[in-house]
């Protein structure tokens, strides 16, 4: 009776994980195919000795352990150096060296003298300043540059940025009122094609929203992002290609260098986000 009871169990749990896998609609499914291709065929072109994509590499840290090691290994080398002159370098080094335990004074150094009256910059030197662990009068700078910024001249870009830089925030009162302010933008710009910037829909723009809403815990696939049937993670695999992207449906060839690697930080954050149902913030390496 006891062997017939351990056969019962076994089919049970076999039917169990069966079923697991089976919930995964077409697209799901789709998405993790992507993922796979992605970092089988276009990591190495992100992931260096002599430079490292801040989002890919970011997205890398997020994912499976073993994954992320034997990425990181075969990729990167343990000494990288970085220039710092600009605010996109000097993300790419606190990344860099958030992920790898690295000293951080030189960046801290560069970082205390970046001001900007810039919300886009803002945005991104609201990221710094997180992973710097700066001080609270410098984020408090940053942080109010962004949510004094009139919406009513901005697009999805700026609001898939903005969502993203506020997400460690978005308990504060003045921050969750501005969260939902960029939401309604964002469903404004909304297509079956995607998220609109420029007066079109393209996978960049997209991607940058996705990353944003999965940063405060929005699903991109709930029916407030859905036009016409189609959620927003169905429309970014309308631009896919084996891992890679294009930027908008009429362009012939595949966008490695802007609109792919911004697909794939998505993808990989959708993809955590819909295991864990909990926000994921692309710059908390914790």
């Amino acid at each position: 009776m006891k062997k017939v009871w351990l056969i019962v169990l076994f089919v049970l749990s076999v039917l169990t994980v069966s079923g697991c896998q089976a919930q995964l609609d077409e697209t799901d499914q789709k998405v993790d195919v992507s993922i796979d291709q992605f970092l089988e065929g276009y990591v190495s072109t992100f992931v260096t000795n002599d430079f490292a994509n801040d989002s890919v590499l970011a997205s890398i840290y997020h994912l499976d352990p073993t994954d992320k090691n034997e990425i990181l290994n075969d990729n990167l080398s343990l000494e990288m150096t970085f220039e710092r002159d600009t605010t996109y370098s000097l993300i790419n080094a606190l990344v860099y060296e958030s992920i790898l335990d690295k000293d951080m004074t030189q960046s801290k150094n560069v970082l205390s003298t970046k001001t900007t009256e810039n919300p886009y910059e803002a945005t991104s030197l609201l990221h710094a300043s997180y992973m710097a662990t700066n001080t609270t009068e410098k984020i408090s700078a940053y942080k109010n540059i962004i949510l004094n910024t009139d919406l009513t001249y901005m697009d999805a870009d700026f609001a898939g940025m903005a969502m993203l830089a506020l997400a460690p925030y978005k308990d504060e009162t003045d921050v969750k009122a501005y969260i939902d302010e960029l939401k309604v933008l964002i469903i404004s710009y909304l297509s079956k094609d995607g998220v609109i910037s420029w007066g079109n829909a393209n996978s960049a723009t997209t991607a940058t929203v996705i990353i944003g809403l999965i940063a405060i815990g929005e699903n991109p696939r709930d029916e407030s992002y859905t036009i016409e049937d189609i959620d927003l993670i169905e429309a970014l695999m309308t631009y896919e290609s084996e891992g890679g992207f294009k930027w908008m449906h009429a362009d012939e060839d595949l966008d490695l260098m802007f609109s792919t690697p911004q697909a794939f930080t998505a993808l990989a954050l959708y993809q955590i986000y819909r295991k864990e149902q909990k926000p994921i913030y692309l710059y908390d390496f914790s």
